[in-house]
């Protein structure tokens, strides 16, 4: 199971999409991904928490897209 935070950003002004997972959005991520799985007798389960950062340009213009395993 893979769990996945995506954050996009366009321009710099408020950081980049990484800096924008705080210690509280990681914790509601994983207490997701736990009730999930509990709730689908899933605890038994491999799983990980991923990152998907997109940073865009003017316009909306793709600048990046980074996909970061187990980075949340």
């Amino acid at each position: 199971m893979v769990f996945v935070e995506v954050k996009t950003r366009r321009g710099a002004v408020f950081g980049t999409p990484e800096q924008s997972v705080t210690a509280t959005k990681f914790k509601r991520l994983i207490a997701t991904a736990q009730d999930y799985l509990q709730k689908n007798s899933l605890e038994q389960a491999l799983r990980r928490a991923d990152m998907v950062s997109i940073s865009l340009g003017d316009q909306g213009k793709l600048l990046r897209l980074e996909h970061l395993e187990n980075e949340v």
